[in-house]
């Protein structure tokens, strides 16, 4: 007690509070493998929450997603320009666009530069907490982008955003290439169908 720290407390109370709500968003939202007792067979279905909370946790991770994500941009626009300056390209450092600070749709979040020159369209990927299989969404523009660019399309995947261990996991070039992802749809588009 002799060494109690205010400052450190408070930081510890909140990010207990961001891990409470990571915990109950995924808990809340994504699908659990349950038990049914009566056949013995596990069984994958959505918990039930009342529509208000459930709307209310979606509008604070959305707000949260978004802080992390400006974080983990600035992290990494920010770690471009130095490894320019680093490789002697000061007029390519000079050059790096953080895009998705002003606007929106390009698909990709900064566009930077290889030491060589090429282009470098990153979409940033930002976690607070350290995962071993990173899961993260992609979007259909990001997507057809990637497909587009290929060689030039960087997913770069940041972890423990917002603490002194933050630090870029993985730089996926060429995104879908091979098998470098495990693709997964999450939702249709749906119509009816007209004969």
């Amino acid at each position: 007690i002799d060494t109690f720290n205010q400052y450190e407390f408070l930081k510890d109370i909140y990010n207990l509070n961001d891990f409470f709500y990571d915990f109950i968003f995924e808990i809340y939202s994504n699908p659990d493998l349950h038990m049914d007792t009566k056949s013995n067979k596990s069984i994958k279905r959505k918990r039930i929450i009342h529509r208000d909370v459930y709307k209310q946790l979606r509008e604070e991770r959305a707000k949260r997603n978004e802080e992390t994500g400006r974080i983990a941009e600035k992290f990494v626009y920010d770690m471009e320009v130095e490894q320019l300056k680093a490789a002697g390209q000061e007029q390519l450092a000079k050059k790096v666009n953080w895009l998705a600070e002003t606007e929106d749709g390009h698909g990709f979040d900064i566009k930077s530069y290889y030491p060589d020159g090429k282009e470098k369209l990153i979409e940033v990927k930002g976690s607070k907490l350290a995962h071993q299989d990173f899961p993260f969404f992609l979007s259909e523009q990001e997507r057809m982008v990637a497909e587009e660019e290929k060689e030039a399309y960087v997913i770069t995947l940041v972890e423990s955003v917002g603490t002194q261990q933050m630090k870029v996991v993985k730089e996926i070039q060429n995104p879908l290439e091979k098998d470098n992802l495990l693709l997964k749809p999450t939702q249709y588009s749906c119509r009816i169908r007209v004969d």
